[in-house]
């Protein structure tokens, strides 16, 4: 925090400070305990000659003001400690009144003038008042450039007092926690990292007069904290988070503080798919892929667990998997499922599955199934929908004939020895085929197909 004049008394332009003063505190910003005494902050000043020419520095002082007021920094010069670091730099007696302490800092003839190299004091055990505000600290640097006298030069700190709550429970200088769960959050640690879809909840010190903000979503202005509350529940988070309390004071001067936890969140350890010339491939394998969306497989998709598609899954090639969930599944090459497949519609050149085919919709399979029959005078009963076809050839003379169980009956007779007869069979119809006539070469066969 940069020293430079604000509302803090005037100084004249004959006396400007002539070296830059930085004024850091810790807690950062300061805390004024409404309940009791804060906890000891420590300030450090950093003086440096920010210019061209080199400055004659005969003595740097601080100056605390003493007293209850919003613009007054402690409320007792006792316990307060000061050191100093830089060579050649050493502090001279304190000097205390009613109003204010004063610590000084002077060189030796050889350390008095400052180019590069800065000096660094600190003050220790400093007893913040519980007045909340904005106090000014005086800084007095005794300095000249050139031959000239040296003469003090006063600049003002600028260093915000915040309200610390009424509790003891978070550390200096914060207040903001966040806890997984929603309740309760009492003695739990903080989350750093919670399950994916958890909900947190975040909480902060009560404190009278402020005006607070949560900040997590995407919104500029961030949601406004009624004034009672002192936690809220967030969530569920699906990543990364980082939660923002701003708080602002109009008590002495109006000033803002921001105070952040960042959460992480556990995301769902997916199958890592890659489909790299038609063959998946992944760094868990024994993890189960689920499709969100539409997706197409050129040649092969093995899986060693189950594969569950939300949407519709196109395979070209083949499938090999345990099980199989989808809502839509279409495939123009072979389906291999060692356990159970349970679809709401689905379209298969082939498919092999040792533990039974449930469906809900639609089941079209669309390639033939060829198979041999009898030669004649054979009954069966067909579990899908297909063909039958007869051929007779080589010289035979003979009539080709196939009867229906719904009463249906196909016959052909041969021409030249040549004959072919095709006879369209529903499922679930029983059929019986044969031939009558002089004995010759035929055969009969059934081609399956799906509607």
């Amino acid at each position: 925090m940069t020293a430079t004049p604000t509302t803090a008394p005037a100084v004249s332009t004959a006396t400007e400070p002539l070296l830059d003063h930085i004024v850091r505190a810790n807690p950062d910003p300061l805390e004024a305990n409404l309940s009791g005494p804060s906890e000891p902050a420590r300030m450090r000043v950093t003086v440096s000659n920010g210019g061209h020419t080199a400055v004659r520095c005969t003595s740097l002082a601080v100056e605390l003001p003493i007293g209850t007021r919003p613009r007054d920094l402690i409320t007792t010069a006792e316990g307060i400690d000061a050191t100093i670091t830089t060579p050649g730099w050493t502090p001279a007696p304190r000097d205390v009144d009613a109003n204010r302490i004063r610590f000084e800092f002077v060189p030796s003839p050889e350390a008095e003038t400052i180019t590069d190299e800065p000096v660094e004091f600190t003050l220790t055990g400093i007893p913040v008042n519980n007045a909340v505000g904005v106090a000014y600290p005086r800084i007095v640097e005794t300095s000249a450039k050139g031959q000239d006298t040296p003469v003090p030069r006063t600049a003002f700190a600028r260093l915000p007092k915040f309200p610390a709550g009424t509790t003891t429970t978070f550390p200096v200088g914060t207040n903001l926690r966040v806890y997984a769960g929603e309740e309760p959050i009492a003695g739990r640690a903080p989350a750093v990292s919670v399950p994916w879809g958890s909900k947190v909840t975040v909480a902060w010190n009560p404190a009278q007069g402020v005006v607070r903000r949560l900040h997590h979503r995407d919104r500029p202005d961030g949601e406004l904290i009624p004034a009672d509350a002192t936690s809220t529940v967030c969530g569920p988070l699906v990543r990364e988070t980082t939660f923002t309390v701003q708080t602002v004071s109009q008590i002495g001067g109006t000033v803002s503080r921001y105070d952040s936890f960042t959460v992480h969140v556990d995301e769902p350890q997916y199958q890592k798919v890659t489909i790299a010339d038609g063959v998946l491939a992944g760094p868990l394998p024994d993890s189960a892929i689920r499709i969100e969306s539409p997706t197409s497989v050129a040649k092969t998709l093995a899986v060693t667990k189950a594969i569950t598609a939300r949407n519709t899954l196109t395979v070209t090639g083949t499938v090999t998997a345990p099980a199989i969930k989808a809502a839509g599944t279409h495939f123009a090459g072979t389906l291999a499922i060692t356990g159970a497949l349970t679809v709401n519609n689905l379209t298969a050149a082939r498919v092999t599955t040792t533990d039974g085919l449930t469906a809900t919709g639609r089941v079209n399979i669309l390639k033939a199934e060829k198979r041999e029959l009898a030669a004649a005078g054979s009954s069966e009963t067909f579990t899908t929908d297909g063909l039958i076809l007869a051929n007779a050839h080589q010289g035979s003379d003979l009539t080709l004939w196939v009867r229906i169980g719904d009463g249906r009956e196909f016959r052909t007779h041969t021409s030249a020895g040549l004959g072919t007869l095709i006879a369209p069979i529903q499922a679930k119809n029983t059929a019986t085929w044969g031939f009558t006539g002089t004995s010759g070469t035929h055969t009969f066969h059934w081609y399956a197909f799906g509607v």
